[in-house]
């Protein structure tokens, strides 16, 4: 977008069309040119955050990492609460994420999110506690395994979540039947699972239920 002039309030209409139609063709580099302008534009701090947001989604996509961070943690110093801004900031690249810092924030944010029991929101929660359970399990294991179960609560569907239970569970007797739950859910989404056929059955063993 160019103009003679300063941007101001009254060009937002014009610059999310043109932002559309830069989505719309493939021009991610002057989608994200836009998405910048829009940020200052704004005074409800919500809604500025949804634009740091969505200017750090296009960040990322163009591989430019930092900048999306830098973006989201302003996002989320003007609203801690922002779930959508919270998955981005999980899924960018490793190397340009503080994963000590992401830890303690997910671990300090997610108990304290509104409930909200659509379907889209319980999606995204899952994926935020399945995050947070990953960053737990080489030091709390304990932790992790209450984060995977979270996610799995909230998104039954959720399968890295069932998969990374079922090696936290292992074989200890007072996870069994969880266990043999989650194997079973796994198993229902792919019939050949033999680790998860292994472990019912070795576990029915046990059990004393296989004649």
């Amino acid at each position: 977008v160019r103009a003679e002039g300063p941007i101001r309030v009254e060009h937002i209409g014009l610059l999310e069309k043109t932002l559309g139609l830069q989505r719309k063709r493939g021009d991610g580099d002057a989608a994200a040119r836009t998405s910048a302008l829009l940020i200052d534009l704004v005074d409800d701090p919500k809604e500025r955050a949804a634009r740091r947001r969505d200017a750090a989604v296009l960040l990322a996509e163009r591989g430019q990492g930092k900048q999306a961070a830098a973006l989201i943690d302003q996002a989320l110093a003007e609203n801690p609460h922002d779930e959508e801004a919270l998955l981005v900031l999980c899924e960018l690249p490793d190397k340009v994420v503080d994963k000590k810092a992401l830890k303690a924030r997910l671990a300090r944010t997610l108990p304290e999110l509104d409930n909200n029991d659509s379907a889209p929101a319980s999606r995204v929660r899952a994926k935020l506690w399945e995050r947070l359970g990953a960053l737990q399990r080489k030091r709390d294991a304990a932790a992790a395994r209450a984060s995977f179960e979270k996610a799995v609560a909230l998104d039954p569907d959720r399968l890295p979540a069932r998969e990374a239970l079922v090696g936290l569970y292992g074989s200890a007797p007072e996870h069994a039947e969880a266990a043999a739950e989650t194997h079973r859910r796994l198993l229902a989404a792919d019939v050949t699972r033999t680790d998860s056929l292994r472990a019912l059955a070795a576990s029915f063993s046990r059990r004393g239920l296989v004649d």
